[in-house]
């Protein structure tokens, strides 16, 4: 079964805990509208190259899909993104 919904996070990465007990994924949120935003990112906004900002969790799931816990790992990073791997 499988269930679809929108929460605002983009999925950028996810990873097995060693022990396969766990899964963590890294994910993403665009801030963009948050942050304030200088000279240089109107500018490169005015041509067509808009900044984005994103502020980066990691969230970590047991196997029946109950969130275990949330970790903040950045906020506002200019095209924030990211890949995890679980030694």
């Amino acid at each position: 079964m499988l269930r679809v919904v929108d929460a605002g996070y983009d999925v950028a990465s996810l990873a097995w805990s060693p022990t396969d007990k766990y899964f963590a994924v890294l994910s993403s949120q665009d801030v963009t509208s948050q942050k304030w935003k200088g000279l240089g990112d109107c500018f490169f906004g005015f041509f067509g190259r808009p900044t984005q900002y994103y502020t980066l969790y990691v969230d970590i799931y047991n196997l029946e899909g109950e969130r275990v816990c949330r970790k903040l790992l950045i906020e506002k990073v200019l095209n924030g993104n990211g890949y995890m791997d679980w030694e």
